[in-house]
């Protein structure tokens, strides 16, 4: 399997295509295609696993490779002895591709114990990985780059930086971990959180509840890291970055962990808030430093562009709502509000998970250096009708009680569709670069935009 692993690009491709095949399955399963297709209900028929069961496995089938994949591109940007390198990768890549595929079997086809064992051990798999990567992190050695500029190590902030998000990841899985235990193979006490919001939580409901709302954002926050990292955003100018991504990670990881201890749930998701100022101030500050330096190119640029815009716009469509609704919960909390407030607690991550996912796709095709110029509108469409979609979403989830939404929904579905049709496209190009050849390890960072002011 030397071959396989010689470069980034083929791992990465097998599960960028695991990722969209999975995400293309599972939408034939819900909203309007479920009543015309019969696929849900197949696959309903063959499985025991309860429909809330069927739900979060959906979630961990897609979240395991797609975090998977963030870390393999990391690996992908630093200078790593080759054994340690396969030792992280290999890990990564096989132990998801295990987890995803075991989930589903378990959730979908009727898998039954089998399954269910190699789900757990996949997610075992990834997390040593993880563990051996956050270690590799706090090991580094400052260096200077090589002729090329291609081993550059990163500094000590943004060593501390990246560490503590893949270690605060890793305490966040755990707890996962724990509270899945609880489950037993038949995910007896399995239940969504949007279901649970006006009930008395037991310790059970708020470690689901600190899981949930930490690993969407230390993902988010792995995310920025590796987007300053492709981007060369480097010390000293990008000192404050650093330190801004520290003080967020730690304040929201330790704020959330604690939303587990009863006496000071309350105040731990106030606190929780705090942090994620931290971690906002310094996408703005990467995103400022990027729009910058390509403001005269941006539409050279489709791929950097929409994500320094989105590290901007994410306030409008994520943190903004946020904060409205948590100033007027009391309002959200009465009876006439119940659907509307569901609806909210169910649609907020998931923008927020679509954007994730967009901004990930975008750096890929940047990392595997694809350049075609139909890319850049194809590029451009995605992104514009994300921001329409993401929108409209919003428009819809804070629409008044006992409204239909239904303008709202006029304008999401085909933003929607326009979205996905372009992202799948983008990804099928990316998996083909992808498995042809893209960057060696260690060597991958941005051609054409370097944020640390030294040009190559």
């Amino acid at each position: 399997m030397n071959w396989f692993f010689e470069k980034p690009g083929k791992p990465l491709a097998v599960l960028a295509a695991l990722i969209t095949f999975l995400t293309s399955l599972y939408a034939t399963m819900s909203g309007p295609v479920a009543d015309a297709l019969p696929v849900a209900r197949t696959l309903r028929g063959l499985s025991e696993v309860s429909r809330d069961g069927r739900v979060i496995l959906v979630y961990h089938t897609l979240a395991v490779p797609f975090v998977a994949l963030l870390a393999i591109m990391y690996v992908g940007t630093i200078a790593l002895g080759e054994g340690r390198r396969n030792a992280i990768v290999h890990a990564l890549f096989f132990g998801s591709l295990v987890a995803s595929l075991a989930g589903f079997a378990y959730g979908y086809l009727g898998g039954g114990m089998i399954a269910h064992g190699l789900y757990v051990f996949g997610l075992s798999v990834v997390f040593y990985g993880g563990l051996n990567l956050t270690l590799a992190i706090f090991q580094m050695q400052n260096r200077r780059p090589d002729a090329s500029g291609s081993r550059e190590e990163p500094g000590s902030l943004e060593r501390l930086a990246t560490g503590l998000t893949f270690a605060a990841t890793l305490v966040s899985a755990a707890i996962g971990g724990a509270v899945g235990a609880f489950f037993g193979t038949g995910l007896a006490r399995a239940f969504l959180a949007e279901d649970i919001i006006r009930v008395k939580h037991d310790i059970f409901m708020r470690a689901v509840i600190s899981h949930l709302h930490i690993m969407l954002t230390l993902v988010a926050a792995a995310i920025l890291l590796l987007i300053a990292r492709f981007y060369r955003y480097r010390e000293p100018r990008a000192a404050w970055f650093y330190r801004l991504v520290i003080g967020g990670v730690i304040v929201t990881s330790l704020a959330t962990w604690s939303v587990i201890i009863e006496p000071i749930e309350k105040q731990a998701h106030k606190v929780i808030n705090i942090g994620a100022v931290f971690l906002l101030a310094a996408a703005a500050l990467l995103a400022i430093a990027g729009l910058a330096l390509i403001a005269k190119r941006l539409f050279h640029h489709p791929f950097a562009a929409i994500n320094f815009a989105y590290l901007l716009l994410v306030n409008g469509i994520v943190t903004v709502p946020g904060v409205y609704v948590a100033i007027n919960l009391e309002r959200f909390r009465t009876r006439e509000y119940a659907e509307v407030e569901r609806s909210f607690a169910t649609g907020h991550w998931h923008v927020l998970g679509g954007l994730c996912a967009l901004m990930a796709l975008l750096l890929l095709l940047d990392y595997l250096d694809v350049r075609e110029a139909w890319a850049r509108p194809l590029a451009w469409s995605g992104g514009v009708s994300s921001l329409v979609a993401f929108g409209a979403a919003n428009a819809y989830l804070f629409r008044a009680p006992r409204a239909t939404g239904s303008i709202a929904l006029a304008v999401l579905e085909p933003a929607l569709a326009v979205f996905l049709i372009a992202a799948v496209v983008l990804v099928f190009r990316a998996v083909v670069e992808g498995i042809r050849s893209g960057p060696a390890w260690g060597a991958a960072r941005s051609r054409a935009i370097d944020l640390s002011g030294t040009n190559s």
